[in-house]
């Protein structure tokens, strides 16, 4: 079994420096902020798969010339991780449309799937904001969340 560290601040950086070559042939911005507030207890691995796989949507999103703002945000009750881009709006009854609509075999917007099921599995959300919560000049905003504890077993389903 391999033990995961815990997400640190820098994790971030790393993962917008992953992105950042997905976004380089275009006139594309990435901005990141972070505001940590507590000790960071999440799984480092889950959390910048989650990171990675949002940032890499919302650049798809965004399209050339698009802006992309990411921030991990950690308090003593949870590690949040949210993304902005300028692209089409993306709001929580349309995302909700489109995780029901994809699965596990939809190569397409595997990654929103993904971090549903994350969400889901480890007791946090992922959700999209309304329209009139996006700051302009974005247009969509999509926040991950897990509870910030040194426990992070999966939650067990009713059929176990």
């Amino acid at each position: 079994r391999v033990e995961d560290r815990s997400l640190n601040a820098d994790d971030l950086d790393d993962v917008v420096t992953l992105a950042q070559a997905t976004a380089a042939p275009r006139s594309f911005a990435i901005s990141a902020s972070t505001q940590i507030e507590a000790p960071i207890l999440v799984p480092s691995s889950l959390f910048r798969q989650v990171m990675l796989n949002l940032l890499l949507n919302a650049i798809k999103a965004a399209g050339d010339a698009g802006e992309v703002h990411a921030a991990l945000l950690c308090t003593r009750e949870r590690v949040q991780f949210t993304v902005l881009n300028t692209g089409p709006a993306l709001h929580a009854e349309l995302l909700h449309q489109k995780l029901q609509a994809e699965d596990r075999q939809d190569p397409h917007g595997f990654g929103l799937w993904i971090c549903r099921e994350f969400a889901v599995r480890y007791g946090g959300h992922f959700d999209a904001a309304s329209a009139a919560d996006v700051p302009p000049p974005f247009r969509t905003r999509l926040s991950f969340w897990l509870p910030n504890t040194a426990q992070h077993d999966p939650q067990k389903s009713a059929a176990d």
